[in-house]
């Protein structure tokens, strides 16, 4: 099933956190005085929730959505709807709670779990919409081989356009896209030449240029970028000894920086200004959401913003100063 090419990166995002879930200290947590700024979206059990001023609520009660993203003004969520074999990206207004369909994938013509409906199956996953309003997401849709590529649409409803490049062959994952939409990293993968397995790595794209190049490659593996509001660095996960921390690395190849240690976390998010970093760590066997702020190279203390038992961690977090 081409979902898995999906698991296959979430299971490598997750395995140092799963196998090393070992009681953690936790950091304090913000009075409500002084709660970060901005409103935060996540997904719990198919539905979409919102962080905002110390406190969550749902607000989009679905049952299949997942990976959520602010709109630039964060008047709209773009959310993927998953359904039978297959995928969509949804864009729901807060003010009426209305609701358009910007993919449509689902297969017709042929009956629910035949080899022909298998076949013809399309997913869209991991999209990002930029301050610019250019959204990204990764899809199979008519792909070579099948696999999970790189595509961009200028505007919500515009036709997308395939940007597919070397690095994305094994298919990507985690799209990230610049202020500008002129930018792209995701999570891809290669073989090692030492072991035989597959690693996953960072790769960046010049969404002009067509070209790429792989960004961040460590030994062990690196994924779930996320690039700097206006800026040059990108937050990523990346493994040692099996364990996954948050590293900033500079686009021009500078020298990186720690930002968690021995933290089991995943999926970096910045806040929309660049002054925090949101990001989910594994304690006592479930996923909490801390946050640390981040004023060039020097970064704060991290700081506890909610725990649930049931987030889902592939959807990833937005965060946002808007609205």
């Amino acid at each position: 099933m081409r979902l898995d090419r999906r698991r296959f990166l979430t299971a490598a995002s997750l395995v140092g956190a799963s196998a090393l879930a070992v009681p953690t200290r936790r950091p304090r947590a913000f009075a409500q005085n002084g709660t970060p700024p901005g409103q935060i979206l996540f997904a719990r059990s198919g539905n979409i929730w919102r962080w905002r001023g110390g406190e969550t609520a749902v607000v989009i009660e679905d049952g299949a959505a997942s990976d959520p993203r602010w709109s630039p003004d964060a008047s709209q969520i773009l959310f993927v709807r998953t359904g039978y074999s297959f995928s969509d990206l949804y864009i729901r207004t807060l003010f009426d709670n209305s609701e358009i369909q910007v993919t449509y994938n689902e297969v017709y013509g042929y009956p629910q779990g035949s080899a022909e409906y298998a076949a013809n199956s399309i997913w869209v996953l991991d999209p990002c919409w930029s301050a610019s309003g250019v959204i990204g997401y990764a899809s199979d849709y008519f792909t070579p081989y099948g696999v999970l590529a790189l595509w961009i649409m200028a505007f919500p409803g515009a036709t997308p356009s395939l940007y597919l490049s070397d690095p994305s062959d094994q298919s990507i994952a985690g799209v990230s896209l610049s202020d500008d939409g002129s930018v792209a990293t995701y999570t891809s993968r290669m073989r090692s030449d030492t072991t035989g397995e597959y690693v996953s790595f960072v790769a960046i794209q010049d969404l002009g240029t067509l070209e790429s190049r792989v960004l961040i490659n460590p030994p062990e593996g690196a994924f779930d970028s996320a690039i700097e509001p206006g800026g040059m660095r990108v937050a990523a996960a990346v493994r040692q000894g099996g364990v996954s921390d948050i590293w900033l690395y500079d686009r021009t190849d500078e020298e990186p920086i720690q930002v968690t240690t021995g933290a089991n976390a995943t999926q970096p998010a910045w806040l929309s200004d660049g002054s925090w970093l949101a990001y989910l760590q594994m304690v006592d066997f479930k996923f909490e959401a801390r946050a640390v702020p981040i004023n060039g190279s020097t970064i704060g203390e991290p700081v506890t913003l909610f725990a649930f038992d049931d987030i889902d961690a592939t959807s990833g977090l937005c965060w946002t100063k808007a609205g």
